[in-house]
């Protein structure tokens, strides 16, 4: 999990935080937990002075009691012994209760602030130093626990200084892709896209599409998707994928060709110097082949010329040289 993801969330919870109405129930909660705290410390006071009362009442009792009477004497040194531990540990409890951390309030002047910017805070935000973001932060959040839940997802646990806290979840950012969960299935959608003729980057931008991401939960590029290609070893189309004879009722140059029974490259070149009709011709949107809308007319006058190529280079003399 990277931290400016963990960021976000923070700082997404701290925005809705500072809301007027946020801030408001938050003053009323922390006022209620004060005087709670408040009322605790009079009880422990209260505990404070009975159990010092009874020592000291025991101390006197035994001090009254009659020296001979050594049966008396000793049940009341006892007795005063228990009471001056439950003191001594009265005292300690109290002291661990002090040093609990107490809940702290929002001053008013805080408050106003906070009013005031909730609504240009988060315009503002990006042109914060880190060391005021985090300041900032921690006016409202006392910590932010992460706790993995699966494979997937990570719990984040927001603890405000009230002592309530909000829950979140985010993706979980991987070391290697057969972690991912989808990474079966996305291999399985490159390589079909792949055997149609598409590059990296046109995969790239179709699995996106398709909600697929990298591993950090960033979008798919073609460097990405090259790299996961040739870690498959697919590396060389077949042919028979790589150029089909027809791709939605068209010919390719391949298919076009063997119609014609000659080689694909005349047939390029029947394109470029116009004997094939630009209108006829347009390019695959994802497969880098040419579709040729030929019709019978078109093909019969490709077979002729082609019939008369193949004559003439057969008329052709040989070079003395060969």
């Amino acid at each position: 999990m990277t931290a400016p993801k963990i960021d976000t969330i923070a700082v997404t919870a701290f925005f809705e935080a500072i809301q007027p109405a946020q801030l408001d129930a938050l003053a009323a909660l922390l006022d209620q937990q004060q005087q709670d705290h408040a009322k605790l410390d009079r009880q422990w006071q209260q505990r404070m002075q009975r159990a010092e009362y009874e020592a000291q009442r025991a101390e006197r009792q035994y001090s009254q009691a009659d020296p001979e009477n050594r049966l008396v004497t000793a049940s009341l040194e006892k007795r005063w012994e228990e009471k001056l531990i439950a003191h001594h540990e009265t005292q300690r409890e109290y002291a661990r209760f002090l040093q609990q951390q107490t809940t702290p309030s929002i001053p008013p002047q805080l408050q106003q602030q906070f009013q005031h910017i909730s609504e240009t805070l988060p315009s503002l935000w990006p042109e914060l130093s880190y060391p005021d973001r985090k300041e900032l932060l921690r006016t409202l959040i006392a910590k932010v626990i992460l706790t993995p839940k699966d494979k997937t997802t990570i719990e984040v646990k927001i603890v405000w200084l009230s002592g309530h806290y909000s829950l979140f979840a985010a993706e979980r950012r991987f070391q290697k892709w057969e972690e991912v969960p989808f990474y079966p299935k996305m291999i399985e959608r490159i390589h079909r896209l792949w055997e149609q003729g598409l590059s990296d980057g046109q995969i790239a931008d179709i699995l996106n599409t398709e909600h697929f991401t990298a591993m950090d939960g960033a979008s798919l590029t073609g460097v990405v998707v090259r790299n996961l290609r040739l870690k498959q070893g697919w590396s060389v189309r077949p042919a028979a994928a790589h150029s089909p004879p027809k791709v939605d009722g068209k010919f390719t140059t391949r298919g076009l060709a063997i119609e014609c029974g000659i080689d694909k490259e005349w047939i390029r070149w029947q394109i470029s110097n116009g004997t094939i009709p630009p209108e006829t011709v347009s390019r695959h949107p994802h497969q880098r082949c040419y579709l040729i809308d030929a019709s019978e007319q078109l093909i019969e006058q490709l077979k002729g010329k082609a019939a008369t190529r193949k004559r003439y280079k057969k008329r052709k003399p040989k070079s003395p040289n060969a």
